[in-house]
Parts: C-alpha cells; structure tokens; sequence
C-alpha cells in the first residue's frame, strides 16, 4: 500500500501549494474524495 501512501503525501503537499492555483485545488479535493470512497469501502 505504499502507493497510497505516496498518493496522500503528494495530496497533502498539492494541498500546501493549492492556494497558487484554483485547479490544483479541485484536482486535491476530486483525489480526497476518491480516497475517501475508497478506504471507506
């Protein structure tokens, strides 16, 4: 699951940085939402 792992970092980090950019934003909070329906399953 290290790969996941690598995911949640790089949303985190994109999460950081989102404020430069609107788009990075909604692509961190699509992968969160994903990630979200995923672990919940």
């Amino acid at each position: 699951m290290s790969w996941l792992r690598g995911l949640m970092r790089r949303l985190l980090l994109g999460r950081a940085m989102s404020r430069e950019t609107d788009r990075n934003r909604a692509a961190a909070d699509a992968l969160d939402a994903t990630l979200k329906e995923m672990l919940g399953k």
